[in-house]
């Protein structure tokens, strides 16, 4: 952690070490000429590392190569989701003006995926910033330009190391995956999107049972090219992933996860199509990470993700679009639901559906509500499923009322036991009273009083 001070003697050192070539940086910028990372020998501090060293961090097996199967998994997965999208929405048009810019990057005439370009998905000019941000050295780029673009992503690193939970922090870095360029700091490779991702990580796993459940399934709307899932499975290997994407972006996911997570079991439209027992691949939860188009949200069970995602594309959706998605969040979440949108998305290119527009159903409990570093409206809810009537009172037409507003259970405060056929909105409990002695009430809390 740096504070004011300390951010301007370290500018300060680093214009010196530029300008005059003293010594080594305490950073080094990543080019085309250098392409193997070694976790130690890129920081000059070796007392400042990590140790043990992180998992991401640590010098991966480049030797893997996607089959050419998978590819022509991607591909027949691209266009079945193009054929059996069954939505007439509109989108604002400066996601279709992004969508046919990416397509005519990824794909060629025929709809192959041009494999080059996967590889190497970092380096391409994409009207959109989805890629720009995870690559910010740029060989077109002087040196001093990208010696500023360091700073800047250094400086950021510890203006936000006391937003950002360190567990999260000292333990992310970029993968290789993709061709990009990044600043080696701390021995991590860092950009402003995998900083803006460590810091969504931290406010999920500080705020949710993210880290305590083994069986914990997020689906992240809008989740790009995987960036933010792949930190999240890091930290829990064991959970299950759902990116739900434009089909295109769905291809570039596809390449990205399967390279980061050769042992995964991933699956993409195509095996959810082709097979016969879908319903049994939801129940038995038969995947690690599913990457299926955007329309497919429906198909999603209801109440099967614990947490979904959404940070800034609500916002930048049509509003058609964005209700749609809005309905089937709340349909398929049962716990947790984490957006950073803009507040009204009020520019021109938006449709001004932002988070004030989000028309919520379901009652949701506010873990976080304020504005990010982002200045976008950050919101984390939690489902609340349970009500207890004031001072226990209740008749027929309020628990109508109460299991029509989406409660799933609702409490008295009649002293009696819970048999299995009990009506669920008018359930006894045992009253807490400030008089109770401390045996009493560890008695209640074990349940000796039902």
């Amino acid at each position: 952690k740096l504070n004011f001070f300390g951010k301007i003697i370290l500018n300060s050192y680093c214009f010196i070490l530029y300008f005059f070539n003293i010594q080594k940086m305490p950073f080094e910028i990543e080019t085309i000429k250098k392409k193997e990372f070694n976790y130690k020998s890129h920081y000059i501090d070796q007392d400042s590392l990590t140790n043990p060293i992180p998992e991401m961090l640590k010098k991966r097996d480049n030797s893997f190569k996607i089959e050419d199967s998978f590819k022509e998994n991607i591909k027949d997965s691209y266009n079945m989701s193009l054929k059996d999208n069954h939505l007439d929405f509109q989108n604002s048009k400066w996601w279709a003006e992004c969508i046919v810019d990416i397509k005519s990057h990824l794909f060629d005439k025929d709809n192959n995926i041009i494999i080059n370009n996967f590889e190497n998905i970092f380096n391409i000019n994409f009207k959109p910033i989805l890629f720009e941000l995870s690559s910010p050295i740029k060989e077109n780029k002087s040196k001093f330009i990208n010696f500023i673009s360091a700073l800047k992503i250094i400086n950021q690193y510890h203006s936000l190391s006391d937003l950002i939970d360190d567990s999260v922090l000292r333990s992310i870095s970029e993968s290789k995956v993709g061709g990009n360029r990044c600043v080696i700091y701390k021995g991590q490779r860092l950009s402003e999107r995998l900083i803006r991702y460590g810091y969504y990580t931290s406010q999920i796993i500080k705020n949710t049972n993210f880290l305590n459940n083994d069986e914990f399934i997020f689906l992240d709307l809008g989740g790009g090219f995987g960036g933010l899932s792949r930190l999240l499975l890091n930290f829990n290997n064991k959970s299950k992933c759902i990116i739900i994407e434009q089909p295109e972006i769905c291809s570039v996911a596809s390449y990205y996860m399967k390279l980061n997570f050769p042992n995964k079991k991933i699956l993409n439209y195509n095996d959810l199509k082709n097979n016969p027992n879908k319903e049994n691949l939801f129940k038995n939860k038969e995947f690690d990470i599913l990457i299926l188009p955007n329309w497919y949200i429906e198909f999603i069970p209801d109440n099967f993700t614990n947490l979904t995602i959404n940070t800034t594309s609500l916002g930048e959706m049509s509003k058609q679009y964005s209700e749609y998605f809005l309905k089937n969040i709340e349909r398929t979440t049962k716990d947790y639901f984490y957006s950073n949108n803009k507040l009204n998305s009020t520019e021109d290119v938006w449709d001004g559906y932002g988070h004030n527009q989000f028309s919520f159903k379901k009652n949701w409990m506010p873990l976080i509500y304020n504005f990010s570093y982002t200045w976008h409206q950050e919101f984390l809810g939690k489902e609340i499923t349970t009500l207890s009537y004031p001072y226990g009172k209740f008749n027929n037409r309020i628990t109508k009322k109460v299991h029509d507003a989406g409660y799933k259970l609702a409490f008295s405060s009649k002293f009696n036991s819970n048999k299995n056929n009990k009506d669920k909105f008018s359930l006894c409990r045992n009253e807490i009273w400030n008089t109770d002695i401390i045996e009493i009430f560890n008695q209640k809390l074990k349940g000796n009083w039902d």
